[in-house]
């Protein structure tokens, strides 16, 4: 399956985005189970 060079910028885009989001709602599970 080819994919377009523009959506594979495009997933990869997404994809950093929902590391994000996970890693800022892994801070915050930590900040506030351990304060």
């Amino acid at each position: 399956m080819a994919v377009r060079p523009a959506e594979n910028v495009l997933i990869l885009h997404m994809l950093a985005a929902v590391e994000d989001v996970l890693a800022e709602y892994h801070a915050a599970l930590l900040g506030g189970d351990h304060t």
